[in-house]
């Protein structure tokens, strides 16, 4: 059997995704046990707070997706891509939940301090969606259809702008349309795989 068809490089693979992508949920959930942890120690900023549970969904929307990779013919390129692809959910993840605050102070001054970074790397996965969904094939396009497509270049251009702009209400106008495209995403797709 050759190397390119074997189905244990696609368990390989997924071993190493799940290594990131676990790395990524750990970081978001022990950001949010700290609030529980220590309620008083640092405000919740629902913005903040929201976009932790957007990425969260995202991460694991992705690993749940990410299954349909088994079927593909596999080399380097497409190992080096999807593991680019899984590490900014991690750079995204340390982004909401850095080690320390230091002088920001507050959860709400750090995120609108490095949202740039955020929305940046946020726009650069929903680009890298567009290639992942295009390597697992035409049905899968097609099974997806072109509401996945159009979610992506909606929350695109929004992270563009949210990367421009401080305004809370357009963030947590921003953060509802993101939210509720996830939410329409999954239920979508809720029964297939």
């Amino acid at each position: 059997m050759a190397l390119a068809t074997d189905p244990q490089l696609y368990v390989h693979v997924r071993v190493v995704m799940g290594m990131i992508l676990g790395l990524s949920v750990t970081r978001i959930l022990s950001g949010i046990a700290k609030f529980i942890q220590h309620p008083h120690e640092h405000q919740i900023s629902r913005i903040h707070l929201g976009w932790a549970v957007v990425t969260l969904l995202s991460a694991v929307m992705f690993w749940w997706w990410e299954y349909r990779l088994s079927w593909i013919e596999w080399n380097f390129a497409i190992y080096f891509f999807v593991l680019v692809y899984a590490s900014a959910f991690y750079f995204m993840c340390v982004l909401l939940f850095p080690d320390h605050l230091g002088e920001y102070g507050s959860y709400s001054s750090y995120f609108y301090a490095k949202r740039r970074w955020f929305f940046g790397i946020l726009a650069l996965s929903h680009m890298l969606d567009m290639v992942d969904t295009s390597l697992k094939g035409m049905e899968y396009v097609r099974m997806v259809g072109a509401l996945q497509a159009c979610v992506s270049v909606l929350l695109i251009a929004g992270c563009l702008i949210a990367m421009r702009t401080k305004n809370p209400r357009f963030h947590a106008a921003f953060l509802v349309v993101a939210l509720g495209c996830q939410i329409l995403l999954i239920a979508q797709q809720l029964y297939t795989l």
